[in-house]
């Protein structure tokens, strides 16, 4: 993790040997999912806050941007099992944030505003109609 503006080592992360298959942050935390640990999220110290477990992250090769997203206190990502079904995350437990959201049809992009408070948290989906 650098700092901008002053490009020295900040924190540095060992991954064991383990290629990172998707990184994403948000204002708070940063989520580094691998084959080898699979989705973890981290504070921007660098200190671990949770592992989550879900179906939908034990294989963290399918996740990509736009079918899952990060915010400060929420973790949102598509049900690969279910694709009408977005999970919602505590990003300090990795435990169910709120009953999974269930669409119509299939959701194919989800994102998450950033700022305010997890009551105020907006979630934005696409679904497969591209609507």
């Amino acid at each position: 993790i650098y700092k901008c503006g002053s490009f020295n080592l900040h924190h540095k992360f060992e991954l064991d040997g383990s290629a990172v298959s998707l990184l994403l942050q948000s204002k708070d935390v940063f989520l580094i999912a691998s084959h080898m640990k699979g989705t973890q999220i981290y504070s921007t110290d660098g200190q671990l806050k949770c592992s989550p477990r879900a179906p939908g992250l034990a294989h963290p090769r399918f996740l990509r941007r736009g079918n899952i997203n990060l915010a400060p206190d929420v973790l949102a990502f598509i049900n690969r099992t279910k694709p009408q079904e977005v999970v919602l995350l505590d990003t300090e437990t990795g435990k169910p944030f709120a009953e999974p959201y269930r669409h119509p049809i299939n959701v194919v992009h989800v994102s998450l505003n950033q700022d305010g408070t997890a009551s105020s948290r907006k979630m934005l989906l696409i679904d497969a109609n591209r609507d």
